[in-house]
């Protein structure tokens, strides 16, 4: 069971349900030394960072066991 959970997960990973997601901010806040007034809306790609090298090494092959 557990080859297969990771199985599915870095399927996941390859082609994700999901490319993206928003959310906007609730109140004022700094976010890396930056100023983000209320109401500031972030959109992140999770494709985006899935497909990356800086978090997976060869990112666009598929390796259950990483």
């Amino acid at each position: 069971m557990k080859y297969i959970t990771t199985v599915i997960k870095e399927a996941t990973r390859l082609y994700t349900p999901l490319m993206g997601f928003s959310t906007q901010s609730t109140e004022d806040c700094v976010v890396n030394g930056y100023h983000v007034p209320k109401g500031t809306v972030f959109s992140m790609l999770s494709i985006a960072m899935h497909t990356s090298e800086e978090f997976y090494e060869q990112p666009y092959e598929f390796k259950p066991d990483r």
